[in-house]
């Protein structure tokens, strides 16, 4: 954005010269017009980088808020651990502080030792299969298969694994069978918000591309 202004300001004293330039009988009085817009680019500037744009500065502090959050949160879960390996909370904790910070196969780590710990609870599970996912670019790879196959069979009602199970079969190409199951999960009425959004957003682009 600052270059665009400078860029902006510097045209205009382009068009100045050409335009006004031969009209002005003093050549200071010109200088004076030059000097003039170079001050108002530098004051554009400035401001500009002393102001910002409110919006930005409000994400770079939400953002900053839940850098710092996580960063604490992976402290306290990594000092329980310290004093209890097996603490599958403390497991849990500090994946999803990692997953915050974007370090999904550390997070994996953890959620691996908290599978094993817990046997292999359902929310353990679905979230090791969904750190799978991030870490693997959004392609639900084995490990993930696994784990949603296994939620599935613990929990026949449970409507992330069941999403997340369609969501396999797209990308491996069956798209009927995923739209069959993206619109009857759009019908159950349990469906949390968040996961619906996304439900819909799979099943309109599965439409659009079958026109």
């Amino acid at each position: 954005m600052i270059a665009l202004y400078a860029l902006l300001s510097c045209l205009g004293l382009v068009v100045f010269s050409l335009l006004f330039w031969p009209l002005i009988s003093s050549r200071t009085t010109a200088l004076r017009g030059i000097a003039a817009t170079l001050l108002c680019t530098a004051l554009c500037v400035g401001l500009y980088s002393v102001v910002g744009t409110p919006q930005y500065a409000e994400w770079e502090k939400a953002a900053n808020d839940r850098a710092e959050h996580a960063k604490n949160a992976l402290k306290r879960a990594q000092e329980a651990l310290t004093a209890n390996p097996k603490d599958p909370i403390a497991h849990v904790e500090a994946a999803r502080a990692l997953m915050d910070m974007q370090q999904p196969k550390a997070a994996i780590a953890h959620l691996k030792q908290a599978a094993i710990i817990t046997q292999g609870t359902p929310e353990v599970l679905l979230m090791l299969g969904k750190a799978e996912l991030f870490a693997n670019g959004g392609i639900i790879n084995q490990p993930a298969r696994n784990a949603f196959k296994i939620v599935l069979l613990q929990v026949p009602d449970s409507t992330e694994a069941r999403f997340y199970l369609a969501l396999d079969t797209e990308q491996q190409g069956e798209t009927a069978r995923a739209r069959k199951t993206y619109q009857e999960l759009l019908a159950s009425p349990n469906l949390p918000a968040a996961l619906r959004e996304a439900v819909q957003t799979q099943l309109t682009e599965l439409e659009s591309a079958k026109k």
